[in-house]
């Protein structure tokens, strides 16, 4: 019993009080009807049986008046009297709640046809005898009619007495339920949700305290439970929103490094440059590749210190024609530290390939799409490809990248561009990337999919126009 109590959700609990509560009032209003009903039956009864005992005295008043001065008119009255007594007991209505037999007026007819024939036998022949015997019947039968009425009032009188017990049982039982109810009320909604109340506030100034859950499985429970998940998950994206914070840090602070960097390295170009030009053309074969590499290498560290720049500086949204490979190429060269040994970029992107878009936005989704990439590549070697092309028929261009990592199950691929869902740890990932890979995508009037499977690595689509709407319009017609 204790198990299926606790089995019981709060709506089966709240409709079953309601049934029962339901209940209780029915049977107290059934067994108050029964009981007005029995009362008004008696009460019927006792009108016929004092209007039959009125009728039983007249025709006994004329009786005697016609004994003592022999008026046929008295004699006629008492027998109008007595025709009524007998239309009194034809006419009872037939009892439908009272125990007692409706025919209990009934055995006084044999008296009244009695009393009757008596009547007439004076009529043709008077005799003290029967004079003596008129008199004992119709006492006989007053008596009888008088304690008929007295039965019904004490009937009366019994009833209204069980309907008072019931009144006060039924509404004892009221109270009780009603108390029962209350405590109950306050035990599985008034306290929980005051608990609720503290714990909103308690998150809301940015104290994650999970709450004890009671027993049971109703929908009380399931609300806490949903509360400390919440609490729980609160406190992990605050993780990240810190971890974020410091990425924002970090992003400024390679813009600082980034100028700091610059003077160096074209003092290192600019000097490479003069002993290039000092040596000419006797310089060893050596020296002079050596002066190639540095200054090479000084180009490739200075394209990459401009992109850190470039990232890291906010600008404002300026969508244009660009060529997809440079995008793409220069995402790959800040990303490319970040590819363990094992693991090889590739592109296969026209070189006329061009998107209409925000060059830098589109950068930050590409070193966004990328870093995952590579970072879903748990074992090397791996691979990870970016390639692009016209989509036949649309004025438009598809880039995938795809990688040969973990893939993606079906639950993960429902919410990967949900904003703070990552399957990394706090201190690894914010659960935003991807997030904002996808905004930046549909504010570049473009979309973005995914294709992925467990163990099969992950491909994602991105499509994009190749012109400003304006002249899209324009091609259309």
């Amino acid at each position: 019993m204790k198990n299926f109590s606790l089995t019981l959700n709060i709506r089966t609990k709240i409709l079953l009080g309601y049934i029962v509560c339901l209940l209780i009032m029915s049977a107290i209003g059934l067994v108050s009807l029964y009981y007005l009903l029995l009362v008004g039956e008696k009460i019927r009864l006792l009108e016929t049986a004092d209007d039959f005992t009125n009728a039983v005295l007249e025709a006994r008043r004329y009786e005697k008046n016609y004994l003592l001065y022999g008026s046929q008119e008295d004699y006629e009255e008492s027998r109008a009297w007595l025709a009524r007594g007998f239309s009194m007991l034809d006419n009872q209505e037939p009892l439908r709640f009272t125990r007692q037999s409706p025919d209990m007026l009934s055995p006084l007819r044999d008296d009244l046809v009695r009393y009757g024939q008596i009547m007439e036998a004076i009529r043709v022949q008077r005799t003290a005898r029967a004079e003596d015997d008129l008199r004992d019947v119709g006492k006989d039968l007053v008596d009888k009619a008088l304690h008929a009425a007295n039965v019904q009032r004490v009937e009366i009188l019994r009833i209204t007495d069980k309907l008072k017990v019931s009144l006060w049982v039924g509404l004892s039982a009221v109270a009780l339920f009603g108390s029962i109810l209350l405590v109950f009320v306050n035990r599985k909604f008034i306290r929980p949700l005051s608990l609720i109340e503290h714990a909103t506030e308690r998150i809301a100034q940015g104290r994650f305290v999970p709450l004890p859950l009671p027993p049971g499985r109703d929908e009380i429970r399931q609300v806490m439970a949903a509360l400390n998940h919440m609490a729980t998950e609160l406190l992990k994206r605050q993780g990240q929103l810190v971890q974020a914070q410091k990425l924002s840090s970090i992003g400024t602070l390679s813009s600082g490094i980034a100028h700091q960097l610059n003077n160096p390295l074209n003092n290192i170009s600019t000097s490479s440059q003069i002993l290039k030009e000092e040596l000419g053309g006797e310089a060893p074969e050596f020296q002079r590749r050596m002066l190639a590499n540095i200054e090479q290498e000084t180009f490739r560290a200075r394209d990459i210190v401009r992109g850190l720049l470039e990232f890291s500086r906010h600008k404002d949204f300026n969508p244009a024609s660009n060529r997809v490979k440079d995008i793409v190429e220069r995402s790959m060269l800040l990303i490319k530290s970040q590819a363990p040994a094992g693991v090889t970029l590739e592109t296969d992107i026209p070189e006329d390939l061009v998107a209409f878009c925000d060059k830098n936005g589109m950068q930050e989704v590409f070193i966004n799409l990328l870093l995952n990439a590579v970072q879903a590549i748990d074992q090397p070697p791996g691979k990870v490809r970016v390639t692009a092309k016209d989509v036949p028929g649309r004025n438009e261009v598809r880039i995938a990248v795809s990688d040969t990592g973990r893939g993606m199950s079906e639950a993960v691929k429902s919410q990967v561009f949900d904003p703070f869902f990552s399957t990394k740890e706090v201190e690894v990932g914010t659960g935003l990337g991807l997030f904002i890979v996808y905004g930046l995508v549909l504010k570049n009037r473009g979309s973005i999919s995914v294709e992925s499977s467990v163990g099969q690595g992950a491909t994602f689509f991105i499509t994009l126009p190749k012109s400003a709407p304006a002249e899209r319009a324009e091609v259309a017609r």
